[in-house]
């Protein structure tokens, strides 16, 4: 089928196979590591590959354009394809997608420097590639590396909280935790500690069993050359000085990360439309991400988080987690169909896994005030 389009502002008109004999692909971009996925019209996956992460701001427009290129070369040797012949969309929604002068730069400059790559793209945030892959709406909550959380309602407008970057928020994130960790530790032996009573020394031995020094200031190139990725994994020591050692500060730690988790669901719960909750005012949340593994840290304070703080605040009556049973990279691949008006058959129910559901008994919001000044807690959870 011949594109009878007008020809684009550099006059070169492209000529397109039909779409019957096409592919469609999709990347899942965090700053730890990335996947691409490719997709018959069916919508059946023919491959996925894993490769390094694609987030723009930590890598640069260069180092980006190259992973991403990569990317799509080894999942076309992987599915057997041609490598000169263009998928029919790419969609690509990556970890620091969400500014729109940043993804004209990178689409434009994808077409011009690997044209055999893809005949159209769409790039936006992890978020919606994520959400795409398990509904048309609702409410993802990503905590990996880093954090996000984003409403996308029927009607098609979407609101976003958070997913700010490391240097602005991040919170409930696993960079954010190991930050978190390393700086109470240093606070601690610094006797500037904001909650003197916390014992970080079993975190402050584990710190410098892994990253290998002797002194506080040779932590310092982690962050100045900012190896994110590595500070990131350090949490997974956190999370085993909570679960397995029992550490009070590596438990406290993960509740306050659960707790912002829980804040920014709620944040985003006060602008879903009425068609989104069930039950009354249940909602269904989207969790990915690295972080939520360890939910059974996170679940008192997540569940604190949602908690009304004000009249501003919606009054859940329950909360359902979800989890992806495969790659994001599903979602941003149908994102990217759309741009050329293909739809593709995703089945949402077999893509996504209850995790994690509770009905929420909260008090009233009006009478939030009166029990908080008598020194009750204005909620009994159903955990």
């Amino acid at each position: 089928m011949t594109d009878l389009s007008p020809p684009p502002a550099n006059g070169q008109i492209t000529e397109k196979p039909s779409v019957k004999e096409g592919y469609y692909a999709g990347i899942e971009g965090g700053a730890t590591g990335s996947t691409i996925a490719v997709l018959n019209l069916n919508g059946d996956i023919l491959a996925t590959h894993v490769g390094p992460h694609t987030n723009h701001w930590l890598l640069g427009l260069d180092r980006c354009l190259v992973h991403l290129h990569s990317l799509v070369v080894d999942v076309k040797r992987k599915a057997g394809l041609d490598e000169d012949r263009p998928f029919i969309s790419l969609g690509m929604a990556l970890s620091g997608g969400e500014n729109t002068e940043s993804q004209k730069l990178i689409i434009n400059a994808m077409k011009t420097r690997y044209p055999d790559d893809a005949l159209s793209y769409h790039m936006c945030t992890d978020t919606f590639g994520a959400l795409a892959t398990s509904a048309t709406a609702g409410i993802v909550c990503i905590s990996g590396t880093g954090s996000n959380t984003l409403l996308i309602n029927p009607g098609g407008d979407w609101h976003g909280c958070g997913g700010w970057g490391h240097s602005l928020g991040d919170e409930g994130a696993a960079f954010w935790i190991a930050q978190k960790a390393i700086k109470s530790a240093i606070d601690a032996d610094d006797r500037t500690q904001l909650f003197p009573g916390m014992d970080t020394e079993y975190i402050k031995r584990r710190i410098w069993e892994y990253f290998q020094i002797s002194h506080w200031y040779e932590i310092l190139p982690y962050f100045y050359n900012m190896d994110k990725s590595h500070v990131a994994k350090f949490t997974k020591i956190v999370m085993e000085g909570a679960r397995n050692d029992k550490d009070p500060f590596c438990i406290e730690l993960f509740r306050l990360a659960g707790l912002h988790l829980g804040r920014m669901v709620l944040a985003v719960c006060g602008k879903a439309d009425e068609d989104l909750f069930f039950n009354g005012k249940c909602i269904q949340v989207l969790a990915v991400g690295s972080v939520w593994k360890s939910f059974d840290l996170l679940k008192e304070g997540f569940l604190q988080g949602l908690e009304p703080r004000d009249d501003k605040d919606v009054v859940l009556t329950g909360i359902r987690l979800v989890r992806l049973k495969l790659t994001s990279a599903v979602g941003a691949a149908c994102l990217g169909a759309k741009k050329v008006d293909i739809d593709l058959p995703v089945t949402y129910g077999d893509n996504v896994v209850v995790m994690f559901e509770t009905p929420l008994h909260f008090k009233p919001v009006e009478k939030i005030a009166e029990y908080n000044a008598a020194g009750d807690k204005p909620h009994d959870l159903d955990q």
